[in-house]
C-alpha cells in the first residue's frame, strides 16, 4: 500500500505538481467548523457552497467507492511586486492568481496527466473523479490532512518550505492508498494577516467573514458592494491578496517559471484607463482565458469605478461624464459614487 502511494506520488511530481499528499475519504473535525462557517452566515450569498452542503460532508455521495483523496499542489507566485508595496493612482491592482490563464484549465490538465500516467503504469484498475474547485468537495481538508499545509490564521493553506502560493486540485479514488499525516501549525503568535486586512474580514484565527472580504466583494458578489467598505478596497479591481503578501512564510517561498502563472502584460497592475478600454469595447473577447471572467463585465466596471473613485484623480471626472453605460443600475450607481468619491476628495485638498 505503501510503496503504491509512493509509486503515485512520483507520477505527481513528474507530471510537474510541486505538492503531493494523501488523506483517507473520511469525516473530519474540520467539515463541521465549515457547517458553522455556514451558519454565521459567513458564506454570504454564495448558493454554490450554500446548497450543497451534504456531498462536503459526506464524500461518498460524489464517488460510493471511494477510499483515498490524493491532493495536488502546484506553485503560481512569481517575481514581481506586491500589491502593498504599489500605490499609483493611475493604476489598478489583480489578484496575482489572475495574472495568467484560468488555473482551472492547467491543474486540471495536469491531473489528467497524472491519471493517464497511473492508468499506464499501475497494474490494476480503478475509478476515479477528479476536481479543481470544479465539484462539492472540501479541498482544503482534505488538503491539510494529506500534508499539504496548515490552516494559517488568514484560512490559507501554508506549507513550510513553499510558503501559500499555490493551486490544488484532487483526485478521488477507490485506491487504498497509505495516508500522509498533517503539518502542525506553525502560526504561532503571529497576526500580521489580521492585522494586515483592511476591511477586518478574519473574524478570528482561521475565519473569514466573505462579506467583508475584498476578494469575494470583487468576484464572487453580483449586487452592490457596501459602502462601508468601497474605500477599503483601494486599488483592488479583482481579487486581494494582502494577507498572503505580509505571510512571512511567503517571504523565501520559491518562484515558478511555469508559462500558464507568468503575469501577461494587460493584467499585472495595469493603467486604469486601458484596462477601462478593455472592459467596455473587448469585453469579453480579452478575458476569454482569463479569471477575471468570473465578475463578468457588470462585475467588473463596478469594481473599476470603485478603483477610481478611491483614487481622489480630478483627471478621470470628465471621462467618468463621456462614458456612455447602457448597464444595470448596480453599475451606474458605482460610477455615481466615484464621482461624488473624486469630488469629495479634490473639496478637501483646496
Amino acid at each position: 500500500m505503501s510503496n503504491l502511494a509512493d509509486q503515485i506520488k512520483g507520477f505527481a511530481h513528474q507530471v510537474g505538481f510541486d505538492l503531493v499528499g494523501i488523506a483517507q475519504a473520511k469525516q473530519y473535525p474540520e467539515m463541521f467548523s465549515f457547517l458553522e462557517w455556514i451558519k454565521s452566515g459567513y458564506a454570504a450569498d454564495m448558493e454554490y457552497i450554500t446548497e450543497k452542503v451534504s456531498p462536503r460532508l459526506n464524500v461518498e455521495e460524489i464517488l460510493p467507492e471511494v477510499k483515498s483523496i490524493i491532493s495536488c499542489g502546484v506553485l503560481y507566485d512569481t517575481k514581481r511586486n506586491r500589491s502593498i508595496d504599489k500605490k499609483d493612482k493611475n493604476k489598478t491592482w489583480i489578484s496575482r492568481y489572475a495574472w495568467n490563464k484560468d488555473y482551472h484549465f492547467t491543474v486540471q490538465k495536469m491531473l489528467d496527466q497524472l491519471i493517464e500516467k497511473m492508468k499506464n503504469e499501475l497494474q490494476s484498475p480503478f475509478t476515479y473523479k477528479r476536481y479543481v474547485d470544479t465539484g462539492p468537495v472540501l479541498e482544503r481538508v482534505f488538503a491539510y490532512h494529506a500534508g499539504l499545509g496548515w490552516f494559517g490564521k488568514n484560512s490559507c493553506l501554508i506549507h513550510p518550505k513553499l510558503g501559500s502560493y499555490f493551486f490544488i486540485g484532487e483526485i478521488l479514488t477507490d485506491l487504498k492508498l497509505a495516508p500522509d499525516s498533517a503539518i502542525r501549525d506553525y502560526c504561532g503568535s503571529c497576526t500580521k494577516c489580521i492585522d494586515a486586512c483592511p476591511t477586518d474580514a478574519i473574524v478570528s484565527d482561521g475565519v473569514i467573514d466573505s462579506r467583508k472580504c475584498i476578494s469575494y466583494q470583487t468576484i464572487e458578489n453580483r449586487g452592490e458592494i457596501p459602502e462601508s467598505i468601497r474605500e477599503d478596497i483601494g486599488h483592488h479591481l479583482f481579487g486581494c491578496d494582502i494577507c498572503q503578501e505580509v505571510c512571512p512564510w511567503n517571504n523565501k517561498s520559491p518562484l515558478t517559471e511555469r508559462e500558464d502563472f507568468l503575469p501577461s502584460e494587460d493584467k499585472y497592475y495595469p493603467e486604469i484607463l486601458k484596462m477601462l478600454e478593455l472592459i467596455l469595447h473587448k469585453y469579453p473577447e480579452a478575458f476569454s482565458k482569463s479569471p477575471l471572467k468570473r465578475a463578468k463585465q457588470d462585475g467588473l466596471l463596478r469594481n473599476l469605478f470603485i478603483v477610481i473613485g478611491n483614487s481622489g484623480n480630478p483627471e478621470f471626472l470628465s471621462i467618468l461624464k463621456e462614458i456612455n453605460l447602457e448597464h444595470n443600475e448596480i453599475v451606474n450607481e458605482a460610477r455615481n459614487w466615484a464621482n461624488r468619491q473624486i469630488q469629495i476628495k479634490q473639496n478637501s485638498h483646496e
